[in-house]
């Protein structure tokens, strides 16, 4: 376990390059090299086994042709041996040539053995009778025949016949070699030989025995070869030498060696040509496969071609891909370097599909974010240093029309007493929300105070217009109940500019009957605050140009309330770009501005 363990660990120290290379090695290599091996190994035995059986079942074949063939030669042997009326010409004396041919022409039997009889290629009966001549298939035996080895071995041997391989010349005066019978033909109570040569026909042969892909040479007991697949027969001997002791038995053997000077696949057998059991001879047939090793070499060869070209194509598409996928790794880890250095300024393409291009496009989306975390940062402390400027202005513009508050708080105090002990209730109550509403402006100095602090000091703003105007001016004020105006915090005097507008500018030519109406509510996960005037309303021209002048940062021109474009600055520099003033306006009818806060004051930008 520890090993493995190491194992893995060493793996994956190393680059992928040479990971892939180990995969190969051990899952690509090894497994073909073994398994090409044994394939070749089995599947060239195989071959090989087809190929010897191909040879045994031809020259079992062949075997079958040639018994049948020595069969029907010695049948027709034994029946010249029985013929009573051929022994008879052969033992008698003729006084003249008319009376031998004569007696001749009255035998036919010969002839049409030779005519009908196609595996046979010649049929002669040699005598030493000194008084016939040569007639047709009578053949006199003469001094150069009865030196040759044939006919002494039948006159001299013990057996009655055997078989040759001896030469045969044709009508066309061609040579071949032919397996031959020799029987000597017994003749009682005269001093005659008689000796009879059947030649086996070689076209016969070869029109039975050859094959196109193996070839067959036959010879007896160590004669020339009597049959070849060649176009001449030539009476050559076998291809190789067999050993002496093998000559008169059976064998039976098959492998590779070398024929004629070639390297070949053979197998060699005995048979026994069909005559007496007492008969010697045997027949040796060889069967040889010239193309099979030629075939295995090729075979070898296709194998190896195969091996190599599944071990190379592999390793070249794994080099290939490597170097591929090495130059893109190496460009990623470069781009995000760069990254990491602080420089965002990385290629804008990165060629294909893959997860490499997935991790390429994360890396591109993790820059255009942390590019859009930088300007938010950035621009989120450039709208505190504003915000912060403008409060400080304010702070300033408060402070600079704070004349000694105590002074001014004591004096109003003063006021309002000298008003109630004269029973002007009204003006004493006047003076009151007067002083409260200062000391709101003053004490929330740009901090951010709750919800229902802003609405006690709209209340006491409009209660102050009340006393003013009288029944010009009604109001109310409605907040839904799912605000909790006590928690809830606001920034200071965002709501009070737009009453003030709304009584200055929507009221202005209204004699009485004036109405605002404050609405807070909750709408789409934002608090709404509604300040509405049944007033003369603003143009389409006109609210277009307000609100387009109300959303400029930095108008060259003043053509409406600076109140509500500094409302409107400040909610978005505090809250952000989502939130701000909307105006909605119809002629006669009123105007109504609505405030966009934030209702979970964690959203704010």
């Amino acid at each position: 376990m520890n090993r493995s363990l190491r194992l893995i660990s060493y793996f994956n120290k190393l680059k992928i390059r040479k990971q892939l290379f180990l995969i190969y090695f051990f899952a690509g290599i090894i497994p073909v090299f073994a398994i090409g091996i044994y394939l070749l190994f089995v599947t060239r035995k195989l071959v090989m086994q087809q190929h010897q059986t191909q040879l045994a079942a031809e020259n079992v074949r062949v075997s079958n042709i040639i018994f049948n063939v020595t069969s029907s030669l010695s049948n027709i042997s034994d029946e010249i041996y029985k013929d009573d009326d051929l022994k008879r010409i052969i033992s008698a004396k003729y006084s003249s040539e008319n009376e031998f041919f004569s007696a001749c022409r009255s035998y036919t039997k010969l002839t049409n053995y030779q005519h009908y009889y196609s595996e046979i290629a010649s049929i002669n009966l040699y005598t030493t009778n000194e008084t016939m001549q040569n007639y047709e298939n009578f053949k006199v035996a003469t001094d150069e025949i009865k030196n040759t080895s044939w006919y002494k071995k039948a006159i001299d041997s013990v057996y009655e016949s055997f078989w040759i391989t001896s030469e045969y010349v044709d009508d066309f005066k061609h040579s071949s070699g032919a397996l031959t019978l020799v029987r000597k033909i017994p003749l009682q109570n005269s001093n005659v030989n008689a000796v009879l040569k059947i030649c086996v026909s070689d076209n016969y042969l070869k029109l039975l025995i050859n094959n196109s892909q193996l070839k067959t040479e036959a010879c007896v007991s160590g004669y020339p070869v009597f049959f070849t697949n060649n176009a001449k027969n030539d009476l050559k001997r076998l291809g190789f030498d067999l050993p002496e002791s093998s000559i008169n038995k059976y064998i039976s053997f098959s492998g590779i060696g070398v024929y004629d000077g070639k390297e070949v696949l053979y197998k060699v057998s005995t048979m026994r040509p069909a005559l007496p059991a007492r008969q010697p001879d045997k027949i040796h047939i060889v069967t040889l496969d010239y193309n099979a090793l030629p075939d295995l070499q090729k075979f070898n060869a296709i194998c190896i071609c195969i091996m190599s070209f599944s071990l190379l194509v592999p390793l070249i598409m794994i080099l290939l891909f490597s170097n591929a996928f090495s130059r893109r790794i190496n460009l990623l880890r470069t781009q995000m370097h760069q990254v990491s250095k602080g420089d965002y300024n990385i290629i804008e393409k990165f060629n294909g599909n893959d997860e490499v291009f997935e991790l390429f496009c994360d890396l591109q989306t993790m820059i255009r974010e942390i590019k859009e975390l930088d300007a938010q940062i950035f621009n989120q402390k450039l709208k505190q240093e504003q915000l912060i400027n403008h409060q400080q202005k304010i702070k300033f513009e408060l402070l600079s029309s704070q004349i000694n508050p105590h002074f001014l708080y004591n004096t109003l105090e003063s006021i309002r007493m000298k008003a109630h002990s004269a029973g002007d209730k009204d003006a004493a109550n006047a003076i009151k929300l007067l002083g409260k509403a200062m000391r709101h402006s003053l004490e929330v100095q740009g901090k951010p105070t709750s919800l229902a602090s802003e609405l006690e000091y709209i209340q006491n703003y409009l209660e102050i217009q009340k006393f003013r105007f009288g029944d010009k001016i009604h109001y109310e004020i409605k907040v839904a109940p799912e605000i909790n105006c006590e928690e809830y915090m606001i920034l200071p005097l965002l709501i009070q500019p737009i009453v003030e507008n709304a009584i200055s500018h929507g009221l202005e030519d209204m004699d009485s009957g004036g109405f605002i109406s404050i609405k807070i509510e909750k709408e789409n996960g934002k608090i709404k605050i509604s300040t509405s005037d049944n007033g003369c309303g603003i143009s389409e021209k006109k609210l277009g140009e307000l609100l387009a002048w109300i959303n400029t940062p930095e108008p060259e021109n003043t053509i409406g309330s600076i109140g509500l474009r500094n409302v409107n600055q400040r909610i978005k520099i505090f809250y952000g770009e989502d939130y701000g003033i909307s105006i909605t306006s119809t002629i006669d009818k009123g105007t109504t501005v609505k405030l966009s806060l934030p209702f979970d004051l964690e959203d704010k930008k």
